[in-house]
C-alpha cells in the first residue's frame, strides 16, 4: 500500500518541502529550546491539535473548551456532551504518549506496532472494548467508494507499514509521515479512531526529526477528506501533501514568533 507511484509528489509539493527544510534549518540554532519555550509550545500544540483533529471527527467542543478542559480537567465545562469531554482529554493523553516517544527514538525506525496500539488505546480510553486491538470485522467508512482491506490482511498490511518505516531511512521525513499517516487510513486498523491515531502518529515522526507538529485544521475537513478519497482511488496525493506540507508550515512559523 506504499508503492512509489501512489508517494510521487508534484512540483508545487516539493517547492514547499523545500521551503519546509529552509524554516526548520533557520530554527535550528534555537535548539534545544529553553525550558519556558518548550512548554509553551507543547501547551499550544495540545490545544491546537486535540481541538482540531477531534472536531474532524464530529467533536464539538470549541477551542477555548477544549483549552480549560485539558487546563481543569472534567468538570471545567459543562453543557457539552460528557463524550466530547472524554475524547479530548485521551486525546491530550495520546499526544503526552506521543511527545514521550519522540524524546526516546533518534529514528522513525524505532516505531513499532504496540506503539501504534497504545496511541489508539489512549485515544479510545474508556470509550470502546476494541481500543488498541485491531478490528475483526468488514467496515465501510460512509461518504467513501474505497474498500478497506478484509480484517484478516490488517495483521500483515500493519507488519507491513512498521517495515517501511524500519527500511526507509532516505526518505525525506515529512513526505514519510504523510505517507504513513494516508496508508494507516487506508488500512483502517482499528474500529474506531483511525483518523485520531494516523494524524498523531504522522506527528511522532515529524517529531522525532524535530519538526513541529502537522495541525490539520477543521476548516479544511471537507478538502482534507476528499484529498484522501483521491490518494486511494486514483492514487494521486498532491492536494493531500499540500494540506499536510502547508500545516506543517503554519506550525514553523508559529514557533518563529519565539525568535523574533
Amino acid at each position: 500500500m506504499l508503492d512509489r507511484e501512489a508517494a510521487s509528489m508534484s512540483k508545487p509539493n516539493q517547492v514547499l518541502l523545500k521551503t519546509l527544510e529552509e524554516k526548520q534549518s533557520n530554527l535550528s540554532p534555537h535548539f534545544p529550546l529553553a525550558k519556558e519555550i518548550k512548554e509553551d509550545f507543547i501547551h499550544w500544540a495540545k490545544v491546537e491539535l486535540t481541538y482540531h483533529s477531534n472536531t474532524i471527527e464530529g467533536n464539538t467542543l470549541t477551542k477555548g473548551e477544549t483549552a480549560e478542559l485539558l487546563d481543569r480537567g472534567l468538570n471545567a465545562v459543562i453543557n457539552k456532551p460528557l463524550k466530547d469531554q472524554i475524547e479530548a482529554l485521551n486525546h491530550e493523553k495520546a499526544m503526552t504518549y506521543t511527545l514521550h516517544l519522540s524524546d526516546q527514538y533518534t529514528s522513525h525506525q524505532y516505531i513499532s506496532e504496540d506503539n501504534i496500539k497504545e496511541i489508539n488505546r489512549l485515544v479510545l480510553n474508556d470509550m470502546s472494548d476494541w481500543a488498541g486491538i485491531y478490528r475483526r470485522t468488514i467496515v465501510h467508512v460512509g461518504g467513501s467508494n474505497y474498500e478497506r482491506p478484509h480484517y484478516d490482511q490488517v495483521p500483515s498490511l500493519m507488519r507491513e507499514l512498521v517495515d517501511y518505516l524500519k527500511y526507509n531511512q532516505d526518505g525525506h521525513p515529512i513526505k514519510i509521515a504523510a505517507d504513513v499517516h494516508t496508508t494507516l487510513l487506508g488500512i483502517h486498523p482499528f474500529l474506531d479512531g483511525n483518523g485520531r491515531t494516523a494524524r498523531l502518529l504522522m506527528n511522532l515522526i515529524l517529531l522525532i526529526h524535530k519538526f513541529p507538529v502537522s495541525i490539520i485544521k477543521s476548516e479544511d475537513r471537507i478538502r482534507y477528506f476528499e484529498s484522501l478519497e483521491t490518494s486511494f482511488l486514483s492514487k494521486d496525493r498532491a492536494d493531500l501533501y499540500d494540506i499536510i506540507f502547508s500545516s506543517v508550515n503554519r506550525s514553523l512559523d508559529e514557533m518563529t514568533k519565539y525568535f523574533e
